[in-house]
């Protein structure tokens, strides 16, 4: 599953959140060329917007790459909760499912706790540096790239700066706390990370965990 809302089009290194979630969900996919599992994608943001069931092949993992990154959504903002629940209602056989986003929402745990009775979810947080850092400049006007809101900071006060970055911190902390009680292993990959690495240790840690 990606979250193809418009937050994703925020990114302060050489990729957007929304690059590195296609990035991410290509890697799964080559994972299960390698493994001949079959592999399909929920693409979605207040809705599930575009749904390819899991095949086996190249070729349909291409098709399911290529829907990805060439995808233009219909809306802006993000409903986790009624993705998750239409993935559930469509998906009746057990899966690995990766929820792809940077979970800027709420009101989805209960959704995705279910999901986790059936599946076996591992919700993939996304994020930036520019998440957690105002640049030292004078007054920045802010717009929310889904609601349209806009906002005034003060980013020359240094109170302003920390403010804004332990709560975004802590935002985070949260979220990955509210996954670990609800027995999911999230993974953490920032737009200046590598995919790859980032699966091979969660992979390593589950392999670990097994014996």
């Amino acid at each position: 599953m990606v979250d193809m809302s418009a937050s994703g089009g925020f990114g302060t290194t050489e990729n957007l959140k929304r690059e590195k979630a296609a990035e991410l969900a290509s890697v799964v996919a080559f994972s299960a060329i390698r493994n001949n599992d079959k592999m399909g994608v929920c693409l979605f943001t207040e809705e599930a917007e575009r749904f390819i069931p899991p095949k086996k092949g190249a070729a349909h993992v291409w098709r399911v790459i290529s829907e990805i990154l060439q995808f233009d959504p219909e809306r802006t903002g993000t409903s986790i909760s009624r993705a998750v629940d239409y993935f559930g209602r469509a998906m009746r056989k057990r899966t690995v499912c990766f929820v792809i986003s940077d979970f800027y929402d709420s009101g989805y745990m209960d959704s995705l706790k279910r999901l986790n009775k059936r599946h076996d979810v591992i919700p993939a947080i996304i994020t930036d540096p520019g998440d957690f850092a105002l640049p030292e400049a004078g007054i920045l006007e802010a717009q929310d790239l889904e609601s349209g809101q806009r906002l005034q900071l003060d980013c020359s006060d240094r109170e302003t700066r920390e403010r804004f970055r332990r709560e975004r911190e802590g935002f985070l902390a949260g979220t990955r706390k509210d996954f670990s009680r609800a027995g999911m292993d999230s993974v953490l990959l920032s737009t200046d990370q590598s995919s790859a690495d980032v699966l091979t240790s969660l992979f390593r840690k589950r392999e670990r965990r097994a014996r």
